[in-house]
């Protein structure tokens, strides 16, 4: 009965960290869409947010590449 649940366990432990990752991006996405000081330095400065663009896109990629 045990070795059922760890089985279970072990079969949901990339889930629970492309989870993690998932709720990185959208913790992330909603500093910038409560920071107005942080918007406009984004608008500013395109560098600065392609940079921004492309590390959440990593982290949301990398997360589904844990899935399947």
């Amino acid at each position: 009965m045990r070795g059922i649940y760890l089985t279970q366990l072990r079969q949901n432990r990339n889930t629970g960290r492309s989870a993690r990752m998932l709720f990185e991006v959208l913790g992330d996405m909603w500093v910038v869409n409560r920071n107005l000081y942080l918007q406009e330095d984004l608008i500013k400065n395109k560098r600065r947010c392609r940079a921004l663009i492309q590390a959440l896109l990593l982290i949301l990629k990398n997360s589904v590449l844990l899935t399947i």
